[in-house]
């Protein structure tokens, strides 16, 4: 088996310490990582859950080392909490209701937690991916020991309060109240998730037949087919049978994000044999932290500055 490189969390540095206090940080992160606990909200995993966690986590190493991400081989199962809703409380099903999030990557605890799909484990399988591509994406804290703003950290240790530097393609600002590209990151991220799918969930048993079922949906719309993500049937009160066409997530995001990518194509075409090429760009800066090359792209497509508006434009507060 091919040897990649690894990171041991999903957190990959730590700034504004000594090298031997960011190892030992690093190392409050690994353990948390191994060391998961069952969440009160928690559902018991059943077999087709474990098969398509399992799945997924044999196959993600490959799939981010082709855009030169890291891998974090301690990742299991048990970093993936499945929602229970009966679990939660009035008000936290309101929240939920509220925001179609679906699921979380909880950099602090090092964990996945996702609301289950009840009428679609593809959609649910979906979740999954999107969170565990946020987690091995780059990502990276700063810690403080007298903070510089009001903004609350995400976890004190050992004195030292940590807040997010970048999440992804995600900067944020001095105050850590900022996330300049947020919208952007989100949408590479989920365009990620499609091609995770693509690649791999023909080979998972326990979908075979929403992909069945997409696949001839997909045919029949034949226009934008490849925006169906899943098919949906609920029965009524009535009896009667509801189909619904559920949407890749993150829709306006992605849109913009193709929209770049098609007119970066258009402008630097004879350095690209295909816009498929220019995401890659776009990807491998999530995995590996690395801007510059797509800033370069952007500035030399729309114009000096056009990196910067950029950001702004995707940023979320």
């Amino acid at each position: 088996m091919e040897q990649y490189a690894e990171k041991q969390s999903g957190i990959e540095r730590i700034l504004k310490t000594s090298p031997e206090e960011e190892a030992a940080l690093l190392r409050h992160f690994e353990r948390a990582l191994k060391n998961q606990e069952t969440d009160p909200y928690e559902k018991e995993k059943d077999p087709e859950d474990v098969e398509i966690i399992d799945g997924i986590l044999a196959r993600i190493s490959d799939f981010v080392h082709d855009y030169d991400g890291k891998t974090v081989p301690g990742l299991k199962a048990v970093n993936v909490h499945l929602i229970d809703t009966d679990k939660l409380t009035p008000e936290q099903k309101a929240a939920i209701e509220s925001v179609d999030v679906g699921a979380i990557c909880d950099f602090r605890t090092q964990s996945a937690a996702v609301l289950p799909e009840k009428d679609s484990r593809l959609i649910t399988a979906q979740r999954i991916v999107h969170e565990l591509m946020h987690l091995h994406a780059f990502t990276s804290l700063e810690a403080e020991k007298e903070p510089s703003s009001e903004s609350s950290p995400m976890l004190t240790i050992e004195g030292a309060k940590l807040y997010p530097r970048r999440i992804g393609f995600g900067v944020f600002d001095k105050t850590h109240s900022k996330r300049y590209f947020r919208e952007l990151d989100e949408a590479i991220i989920e365009e990620l998730s499609s091609r995770f799918d693509a690649r791999y969930f023909a080979q998972f048993p326990t979908l075979a037949p929403e992909l069945e079922i997409r696949t001839k949906m997909r045919q029949t719309v034949k226009r934008d087919a490849g925006e169906i993500a899943a098919v949906t049937t609920k029965q009524r009160g009535d009896g009667q049978w509801n189909t619904s066409i559920r949407s890749w997530r993150y829709g306006d995001q992605r849109a913009k994000l193709h929209s770049l990518i098609h007119d970066i194509y258009e402008m630097h075409g004879s350095d690209f044999a295909s816009e498929d090429e220019v995401f890659n760009v776009f990807a491998k800066a999530v995995m590996t932290g690395r801007l510059l090359e797509v800033a370069r792209l952007v500035e030399g497509t729309f114009g000096k500055g056009s990196f910067v508006k950029l950001g702004r434009e995707t940023m979320a507060q």
